[in-house]
């Protein structure tokens, strides 16, 4: 019982119900002063912009009949929407005199006319909100479906306008009322098989998706094991030298510069001198670096 009360406690609904109160009084004022169908065609398609993110702007107590058969609407809300639209019509009733004169002549469409009417607009209003229009022609939709109506059935197709405009007592409250339930409940029964097999193609998806091996992240190839420098031989007659190549000293932390092993020569210079004094025939002994050599009478 809570859970159904619970839109009681929250501040959006009131917002949502004081939009509808304004939205439908607006509209009822262009119904009383213009008198036409396109300036109640052109203010609703308006209205659904301006106030449809803050109520739906249904603005009609067909359309909210109707939502509230085909089960798109909460029922707490949906009876404090009734109130405030039947409130917002009747209080433009009192204020219209006051900005104009009011359009005389205002008569109500037959019953048949009311009833197809009022549930085509309906029709476009539960299409709207299911999504199969897109959000940035809502307003467009709906505004020509409520022209096309009036235009097509010289009605009034909204009750609580209709009560504004002294039409109580005529088909436009009770036939445009059933036609917005009989046009939802229509809808609703054509979408409920496209409704199950969106349902059934998005389990079928998710299943696939389900029986689908994870794969294996990808790794990044490994980095090749380093390998130190192979050691040049060279053999002679007598005697073998392992030369290994000198590599360069980097300076140290301080900025002293140590001196390359080869003097001032450059590492891969004084290697190869070195190979080719170790080229020579063989005396009976090694041959050695000038740097190695003493003066003791070779």
């Amino acid at each position: 019982m809570g859970a159904f009360f619970a839109d009681l406690k929250q501040v959006g609904t009131y917002q949502a119900v004081l939009a509808e109160l304004v939205g439908t009084g607006l509209l009822a004022l262009a119904a009383l002063l213009a008198g036409t169908p396109y300036a109640v065609a052109l203010i609703l398609a308006a209205l659904v912009y301006a106030l449809g993110p803050i109520s739906g702007a249904q603005l009609n107590p067909a359309v909210t009949l109707g939502l509230l058969v085909a089960r798109r609407q909460p029922v707490v809300k949906g009876v404090l929407y009734l109130l405030a639209q039947v409130a917002g019509a009747l209080l433009a009733a009192q204020v219209a005199p006051a900005i104009g004169d009011v359009a005389s002549g205002a008569a109500a469409g037959r019953p048949v006319g009311e009833f197809v009417g009022a549930g085509l607009l309906v029709l476009t209003v539960v299409a709207v909100s299911d999504k199969w229009v897109p959000k940035a022609g809502g307003g467009v939709a709906i505004g020509a479906a409520l022209g096309a109506g009036l235009l097509l059935t010289n009605g009034v197709l909204n009750p609580a306008v209709a009560l504004a405009l002294g039409l109580g007592r005529t088909p436009a409250v009770w036939a445009a009322a059933l036609g917005g339930i009989a046009f939802a409940a229509l809808f609703d029964l054509l979408s409920a098989k496209q409704g199950q097999e969106e349902k059934q193609e998005e389990k079928q998806e998710q299943e696939a998706s389900e029986q689908q091996p994870a794969q294996a992240p990808v790794s990044a190839p490994a980095a090749p094991a380093y390998r130190p420098s192979t050691p040049l031989t060279h053999a002679s007659s007598s005697t073998q030298v392992t030369v290994i190549p000198a590599r360069p000293i980097a300076p140290s932390s301080t900025g002293d510069k140590r001196p390359s092993p080869t003097g001032t020569r450059a590492p891969f210079s004084a290697l190869l001198g070195m190979l080719t004094r170790h080229a020579r025939p063989a005396t009976g002994r090694a041959s050695l670096p000038p740097s190695t050599r003493t003066n003791s009478g070779d």
